[in-house]
């Protein structure tokens, strides 16, 4: 005879207890705490001023993905990469900055291709990134407003720090 959660009420409840708890994972999983400027900006080897020029999706084998659908997420090996046009260096680390970079947005977040094409358009902001592959340095918050231009000045000369030249024709990035 089957048994039924009418039978063992408390089986019931504790199936949707456990429910609760995992998918509570799941949404912790794909949160990030929120950060302080302050505690960030001596992580980024890059802080630089562009505009997104493009997006685009490629899978776990660097395969573009062009369908507008596709997410990025728990469980998929998508990542979208926002093409930036770098228009001014406010700081660098590295001998020379090319003039468009890729940044690899963090997988953690669950968004469509369509929808990061949509938003990021043309967007201008201030980027705060690490690396030689200008990774982000923080998720959610390697994006500042252009308006926070003076504080990152600021910070750069307290720290004496100088920006590097732009070469002509440089890209960087994850490869296609």
């Amino acid at each position: 005879m089957p048994v039924t959660f009418q039978d063992h009420p408390s089986t019931g409840l504790k199936a949707f207890a456990l429910l609760f708890i995992l998918l509570q994972g799941t949404a912790f999983a794909v949160s990030v705490k929120p950060v302080k400027l302050a505690d960030i900006l001596p992580d980024a080897d890059h802080i630089l001023l562009g505009h997104v020029v493009g997006v685009d999706m490629v899978n776990k084998q660097g395969t573009l993905v062009f369908d507008e659908n596709a997410k990025t997420g728990l469980g998929t090996d998508n990542t979208i990469r926002m093409h930036v046009h770098i228009d001014e260096i406010l700081y660098t680390t590295a001998k020379t900055t090319p003039k468009v970079i890729k940044i690899r947005l963090w997988q953690g977040w669950i968004y469509s291709l369509g929808q990061i094409k949509r938003e990021a358009k043309d967007e201008k902001a201030i980027y705060l990134l690490k690396g030689s592959d200008y990774e982000i340095v923080f998720p959610g918050f390697f994006r500042r407003a252009v308006a926070e231009k003076e504080k990152m000045l600021r910070y750069i000369k307290d720290k004496k720090i100088k920006p590097v030249d732009i070469p002509d024709d440089a890209v960087v990035g994850m490869s296609d």
